[in-house]
């Protein structure tokens, strides 16, 4: 049933009215009870209806000569896109032209893909895979002038469009043609084909619709009305308050109970946090149930190095998408530590750049060129928390602004950009047994606050 959803979807770019999709499908059924797999199909609200969204966990690989175990599609984009590739004529491809090869039609299978066309799969995966598509520029969309709060013009390697032209009709001053030179230059810089170019407005629609999805369930606070996952569904009044009851005696435990951890929570079961003995868990989830994952403290040391992607298992964790082979990954953990700040076993987020050179450097620590920012990693997650958009700084002579929403760092003079990253500090199995107290912020401070405390050892300084 799901895979016939699926298709009718994709054949219809990507996102179909509920009503529409049970007319055609399911007549007489409830929307809720159809479609109920959130892994495969986001149920949000667009200027009061509902549609539904189409969306997979399967990503195209990028890396050439990949052996396999990397859980991606080894697929050319250009055939992808089209059909065909023009540069196998002219200087050859690194990339496999083959959509159902043995690896590909595992895949397609364990993602239950099978049974969509290669355009089809070309429609969902761009919604889905952010990677394939330049993100739509924040600064364009806010300020006046001819490119908004943009100081890149038409070199911004993000697109130049009105976001709300996507959803709505709009007459305003900004962009509402892919075709137009800012637009057309950044999409052909990532080979995107003019064919596909065609097509663009509702597959951008689409991945808005699937950001503002996720972010209403990833925690943070959402600005405005957020797109929900089951916002006005219809069905038997009977059935739903009993779903709902039922769903209130199973409610999914995501934090973790901070005095569990310590030894002992006078709740016990009754506790509305999960308990373990560490203060995060990976999870993976098979057959609807979530269920931890072997080598938790691995997964977590190799997650809070921002370097890595993908964990070392097989199959590994993929850290940008969340997702292990075809299933959902999550890791619970225990509250903010910004949130808590005289609670032990909290959880300290740090906040990193990554340098030309490919490495990653830890905000308030000397960097490569010598200066420190006089911003830090508490800064900046406190800001994140505010749910603030950007934030500006300086290092040095130099100021910079950072947003939240692309993760990028921008160098307000040069317009260099670099990638930004939010990590957990990592914490052992042994820090957690003998971690006894917290120590209030400020006070008989072991090292300087600017430091990088990921370099510390345990002797407590180093040379």
């Amino acid at each position: 049933m799901e895979a016939k959803i699926l298709k009718f979807i994709c054949a219809n770019q990507g996102a179909v009215d509920a009503e529409e999709l049970m007319y055609n499908l399911f007549p007489g059924q409830s929307t809720s009870e159809v479609i109920s797999n959130q892994s495969k199909f986001a149920l949000c609200s667009s200027n009061g209806q509902q549609r539904v969204v189409a969306r997979t966990n399967l990503r195209l690989c990028r890396k050439k000569g990949c052996p396999g175990s990397c859980g991606g599609l080894h697929l050319c984009k250009n055939f992808l896109y089209t059909g065909s590739c023009h540069f196998l004529q002219r200087r050859g491809c690194s990339f496999p032209h083959v959509l159902n090869s043995d690896y590909n039609q595992r895949l397609l299978i364990e993602h239950e893909l099978e049974g969509l066309s290669r355009a089809e799969l070309c429609t969902l995966l761009l919604q889905s895979d952010n990677s394939m598509l330049p993100a739509i520029c924040f600064d364009y969309n806010n300020g006046d002038g001819e490119f908004g709060r943009c100081t890149s013009g038409v070199a911004c390697e993000r697109l130049h469009i009105c976001q709300k032209y996507l959803t709505q009709s709009c007459s305003c001053s900004r962009a509402h043609d892919f075709f137009v030179p800012q637009p057309i230059k950044s999409l052909h810089n990532k080979m995107v084909p003019d064919s596909i170019i065609q097509c663009l407005k509702s597959v951008y629609a689409n991945r808005e619709a699937l950001r503002l999805h996720m972010r209403g369930g990833s925690g943070r606070a959402m600005r405005g009305n957020p797109i929900g996952a089951a916002g006005g569904q219809e069905g038997n009044g009977a059935d739903e308050q009993k779903g709902r009851q039922k769903n209130k005696n199973v409610k999914d435990k995501t934090e973790i109970c901070m005095y569990f951890i310590k030894g002992h929570c006078k709740h016990d079961d009754k506790c509305f946090k999960a308990h373990d003995k560490m203060p995060y868990r990976w999870q993976v989830q098979e057959g609807g149930q979530w269920k931890s994952l072997p080598d938790n403290e691995a997964i977590e040391k190799e997650y809070c190095d921002p370097s890595n992607t993908y964990s070392s298992g097989s199959p590994p964790v993929h850290f940008d998408t969340m997702t292990r082979g075809g299933n959902k990954v999550r890791r619970l953990t225990t509250v903010n530590s910004l949130v808590e700040p005289t609670f032990i076993h909290t959880t300290e987020w740090l906040w990193y750049w990554q340098d030309e050179f490919g490495k990653w450097n830890l905000y308030g620590s000397v960097s490569a060129g010598g200066k420190s920012s006089d911003i830090r990693s508490e800064t900046l997650e406190q800001k994140f928390l505010d749910n603030e958009s950007e934030v500006e700084f300086s290092a040095g002579s130099q100021s910079y602004s950072l947003s939240f929403q692309d993760m990028i760092q921008t160098n307000k003079h040069y317009r260099t950009k670099r990638l930004v990253s939010r990590r957990p500090l990592f914490v052992s199995a042994a820090d957690v047994r003998t971690k006894k107290v917290r120590r209030p912020a400020g006070i008989f401070s072991p090292v300087p606050d600017h430091w990088d405390k990921t370099q510390i050892p345990p002797t407590g300084f180093s040379v």
